[in-house]
């Protein structure tokens, strides 16, 4: 094939491209013909007709070849930068996979319950610790989303509303709170937690 310098060159100076090759038509029509003044004027026409015809197909197909050079250029480029944030993504997602184990890890060798809640009436719990278990009676999934049973109906009834009133102002005025209620657990007893959280 041609070099991409040439293929550049010709598609540059396309004015001399087309002359050219309408010079080595009409020189190719000379040495088809037998030249005589009669069909002089007849080999002149075709051979700038046909010279005309040959470069606008050679610079149509040199203008492709261009096209489809830059066209796999982007390509490559693209397809280098899409690896690159490939990888970038799988080293964020790997040590935000460490992070979360060693959280994880954290969070179950600390005693008693690490929970998320909505500020509600219910308490309804977005995330909670194993320790829920031992301190509830309760596996969190039972509590998360308040599938089996809600934790602010864990509170003892006559402190309920005393307590969620109580964390309500601590988290307006402070933006943490430290409470301490009874409640009773799954299997009946009654325990008392110190609760603190923000």
């Amino acid at each position: 094939m041609f070099s991409s310098k040439f293929v550049e060159f010709l598609i540059r100076h396309k004015y001399a491209t087309v002359a050219a090759m309408t010079g080595i038509s009409c020189l190719g029509s000379f040495f088809i013909y037998t030249v005589t003044l009669k069909n002089l004027a007849v080999v002149l026409v075709s051979g700038i007709f046909f010279g005309l015809i040959l470069s606008l197909v050679v610079l149509t197909i040199l203008g492709q070849m261009a096209r489809l050079r830059e066209f796999s250029q982007a390509l490559d480029s693209s397809h280098k930068r899409l690896e690159e944030d490939a990888f970038q993504r799988f080293r964020i997602e790997s040590a935000l996979l460490e992070s979360q184990r060693s959280i994880i890890t954290l969070i179950s060798n600390l005693p008693g319950v690490v929970y998320r809640r909505k500020i509600d009436q219910n308490w309804s719990m977005e995330f909670v610790s194993d320790g829920c278990k031992e301190t509830t009676g309760y596996n969190g999934e039972e509590l998360i989303g308040n599938s089996s049973t809600a934790f602010g109906d864990l509170i003892l009834p006559e402190e309920r509303h005393a307590i969620t009133a109580q964390a309500s102002a601590f988290l307006n005025e402070y933006d943490s709170f430290l409470l301490v209620y009874r409640i009773k657990s799954k299997d009946g007893c009654i325990k008392w937690l110190w609760d603190r959280g923000q």
